[in-house]
C-alpha cells in the first residue's frame, strides 16, 4: 500500500486531503510544517509528498530543495498545493523538482487524479508490476 505524506500547516486541508486519500485506500501521514515534514521523510521513507507552498518558518520550496538535494530522497515523488494565486507561483515549484501543481481548494477526483499519476498506477497499491 502506498504511502502517502501530507505536509500542510492549515489542520483542516491536512484532515480533508487525507479523508478523501484514506477512503481511496492510500496510507496516510500528516505533517504540521515543513520541520516536521523533513523528519517524516527521513523517519519513514514515504512513497510520494504532498505539500502545501505557504507555511511559516519552513515552507514547502525549502522542504522541496532539502529533498532534491539529498540523494536519498532526489527522486521521491512530490507535488505541491496553495491557495495562493500568485504569477509565478506554479513555475517556481515545477523549476525546483516538483512534479505536480495543485491549487486549493481542489475537487477530490482532482487529488485523486494527481496522485495516481504521479504513484504511476491506477490505486492506492502502488505501482504496476
Amino acid at each position: 500500500m502506498a504511502t502517502i505524506l501530507i505536509i500542510d500547516d492549515e489542520q483542516a486541508h491536512r484532515e480533508h486531503a487525507a479523508k478523501i486519500l484514506r477512503a481511496a485506500g492510500y496510507h496516510v501521514q500528516l505533517a504540521e510544517g515543513g520541520a516536521q515534514g523533513l523528519e517524516r521523510i527521513a523517519e519513514s521513507a514515504p512513497d510520494l509528498v504532498l505539500c502545501d507552498a505557504m507555511m511559516p518558518e519552513v515552507d514547502g520550496y525549502a522542504v522541496l530543495e532539502k529533498v532534491r538535494a539529498n540523494a536519498a530522497t532526489r527522486c521521491l515523488p512530490f507535488a505541491m498545493f496553495t491557495a495562493l494565486r500568485v504569477k509565478g507561483i506554479r513555475s517556481e515549484a515545477k523549476r525546483l523538482g516538483a512534479q505536480d501543481f495543485l491549487y486549493k481548494p481542489y475537487a477530490a477526483e482532482e487529488l485523486l487524479a494527481m496522485v495516481r499519476r504521479l504513484l504511476g498506477s491506477a490505486g492506492p497499491a502502488g505501482p504496476a508490476s
